[in-house]
């Protein structure tokens, strides 16, 4: 198979899916940025002043991060199962994604509750964080099967949620489901007369990939979430939590997104597709599709929360529709636009490639950090705090990184274990 595209010929890397993914985790950590200053009520950290650009730039953020995530997942996916083997492929994913997992859900994770209370309780602490600790960790060994409670109730009552490591439990299943239909139909997998011929994408083609592949999505999503308010009498959100003994948790109205984008990214490199010019100068007909339906997404979204409250039901589906329909948009344009101009790596690029993922496993705690340093602090708007958190974020997330968390795996592990003892031993009222 050739590609017409530079590659690391060490690692086969494609160079842009590589700036593609550092660019989206630190967009996840201005998108966790955005919560305290946007209308989400759930957030530890909630600002009385909303800021419009946090609104907007979250709205963004949530159609294109995740979908995009597990889009370049996928791309990698096959050509490292067959460089590795089942066996390594596997064990590899569950000590890279299941072991920072368990670390960052002991330590990272509990904060959050323990944040929420603080602040609902007038910055006041009503109890020990040892003893929040101990409560989310009796949540979590419930092994909770079925619903979870809306988001406001979760964080009232300390039930556990894996916050944002329910990425890595969820990628790591996407990863055991593909091994194993990998191992039933390798040769499918593995077919050499797949077709090479040139693929031209049209204006009219791309709508028609995007109106598809959304809308089959948006369909199949609406099922589920028809057959949850059936068999849940008094159900109201419909993006709440499914937890799978709490080692997984997803939001079922998003699942068949993000296994699309997944597969999406198998396909692209079983069939070729950069080499083959499904993104290859289409990027005007991806760009006027995703400049329309951006707009319509933020517009909805705009009313449905700032409208009257019966404007949440009227707008609700026609919003979720968009959503869907954007980030299959997204994924295809910024696809397009980092195989155009985005193909190669410099030293700072390279540098953040490397760190995209422990800046992942950082940013988080780093965000709620800075904004509660913000909180109480007087004279500086929501848009100045949105921007000022998003970048000390960033910015402390990629220095842990690249100089502890990278080099020094194990010492990290050590470094967290002492940080839980710490905030144990000295964070009481």
């Amino acid at each position: 198979m050739v590609r017409s595209m530079s590659k690391d010929s060490k690692s086969e890397r494609i160079y842009f899916y590589d700036n593609l993914r550092w660019l989206f985790v630190i967009l996840v950590a201005v998108q966790h940025a955005a919560l305290a200053y946007s209308r989400v009520g759930w957030w530890p950290v909630a600002e009385r002043e909303k800021s419009m650009l946090a609104d907007w730039l979250m709205a963004f953020c949530d159609a294109s991060t995740m979908p995009m995530l597990f889009y370049i997942a996928g791309v990698f996916a096959l050509p490292v199962l067959r460089r590795k083997g089942l066996g390594a492929f596997t064990l590899g994913k569950f000590k890279r994604l299941g072991l920072p997992w368990l670390v960052c859900g002991l330590v990272i994770c509990p904060i959050v509750p323990f944040v929420y209370h603080y602040t609902r309780g007038g910055l006041i602490l009503t109890r020990s964080y040892w003893d929040s600790w101990l409560v989310t960790m009796q949540s979590f060994l419930g092994f909770d099967f079925g619903l979870l409670p809306p988001m406001s109730t979760v964080m009232q009552q300390d039930i556990f949620y894996q916050r944002y490591m329910w990425f890595l439990g969820l990628l790591l299943a996407f990863f055991l489901i593909f091994g194993a239909a990998y191992a039933l139909w390798r040769g499918w997998f593995d077919n050499r007369e797949i077709n090479q011929a040139p693929i031209n994408m049209t204006g009219l083609k791309t709508a028609g990939f995007i109106a598809a592949t959304g809308g089959a999505v948006f369909l199949a999503s609406c099922a589920v979430i028809m057959l949850m308010f059936v068999s849940s009498p008094g159900m109201t959100d419909p993006e709440v939590w499914f937890s799978v003994f709490n080692v997984i948790q997803f939001q079922p109205s998003r699942v068949f997104m993000y296994l699309t984008c997944f597969g999406l990214g198998v396909l692209s490199d079983r069939n070729n597709w950069t080499a083959r010019g499904m993104f290859n100068g289409g990027i005007v007909s991806w760009l006027a599709p995703s400049l329309v339906l951006l707009a319509a997404y933020i517009w909805l979204r705009h009313i449905m929360f700032y409208g009257p409250a019966e404007t949440m039901k009227l707008f609700g589906l026609l919003t979720f529709f968009s959503r869907n329909l954007l980030s299959i948009a997204l994924l295809g344009l910024f696809t397009a636009l980092g195989l155009k101009f985005w193909n190669t790596q410099g030293r700072v690029a390279r540098n953040l490639a490397a760190n995209s993922y422990d800046i992942y496993l950082s940013h988080y705690a780093l965000v709620i950090w800075f904004q509660l340093m913000l909180l109480a602090m007087p004279g500086i708007g929501p848009t100045a705090k949105f921007i000022t958190v998003a970048t000390l974020a960033a910015a402390y997330a990629w220095a842990i990184s690249n100089f502890l968390l990278r080099p020094r795996p194990i010492p990290a592990i050590g470094a967290a274990g002492a940080l839980l003892a710490g905030m144990a031993l000295w964070i009481k009222p």
